[in-house]
């Protein structure tokens, strides 16, 4: 049975790469006539980002409990933003930050520092989603002995 699951949601996500539909699928909204920390709704039920580009999304403040939420810079801070995102995020917060830094600067982090920074699963997740080739992990230990 899990198989079963595994191979029909490996299809559908083959098929959204395929057509071109990935974009798409991400720019859905998840939830119906709130407002969900990222901006207000407009008339067709989409989220209205303008509003809330100059700062992180309200609702990702626990995946930077270590850090003062409003002193986070979002130029200097970049590569911190994308790891808990990409790492955290829902579909919402993941678009914010697809919209506010860019598929390129996100396939390059993904590239450069992703294998480290990111759990193992979210990784290939993104570099499937995001079309980057896995690089491997460095099997350098400490102790060699």
């Amino acid at each position: 049975m899990k198989n079963c699951l595994m191979k029909r949601g490996q299809k559908t996500l083959r098929e959204l790469l395929e057509n071109g539909r990935l974009a798409q699928a991400i720019r859905k909204p998840v939830s119906s006539g709130k407002n969900i920390g990222l901006g207000q709704r407009g008339k067709s039920g989409r989220v209205l980002y303008k509003n809330f580009m100059g700062s992180i999304p309200e609702t990702a403040q626990p995946f930077f409990q270590e850090y003062e939420f409003e002193r986070i810079n979002l130029e200097r801070d970049g590569d911190l933003i994308i790891e808990r995102l990409l790492a955290f995020g829902n579909r919402d917060e993941v678009r914010w930050l697809l919209i506010h830094y860019g598929q390129d600067s996100i396939r390059r982090w993904l590239s450069e520092s992703g294998i480290r920074r990111l759990p193992r699963r979210r990784y290939k997740l993104w570099c499937v989603l995001l079309n980057v080739a896995e690089s491997q992990r460095e099997s350098n230990p400490i102790w060699p002995y």
